[in-house]
């Protein structure tokens, strides 16, 4: 099941059923952010940079590598879905995981 995640708070609502493109096959449901949740990410977005902007550059990056590593460690959770709503293929025509690190 996919949420949206806002705030650190799981939201849900409304949905829509993604599909592959290339086989039509019904995928998942998907949630849909209206415009009241999307205006309430974008305030706590906001709310968020005030912190993360006082970091240092090291300390961003340390975070945003432990992103990547962890992102790594979860290449075939990722991928999966990726294949099935773009149609593509997991081990040619999707990025690795790798290069996430040096993007």
């Amino acid at each position: 099941m996919f949420y949206n995640i806002i705030d650190s708070e799981l939201r849900s609502g409304d949905s829509t059923t993604v599909t592959n493109p290339r086989t039509d096959e019904p995928l998942w449901d998907v949630p849909v952010a209206h415009e009241t949740q999307l205006n309430y990410a974008v305030d706590a977005a906001r709310a968020s940079f005030k912190s993360w902007k006082l970091l240092t550059i090291e300390e961003r990056q340390t975070y945003l590598l432990k992103l990547a590593d962890e992102l790594e460690q979860r290449r075939d959770e990722i991928h999966a879905p990726l294949a099935g709503e773009t149609g593509k293929s997991v081990t040619k025509d999707l990025p690795c995981c790798e290069y996430w690190k040096y993007c």
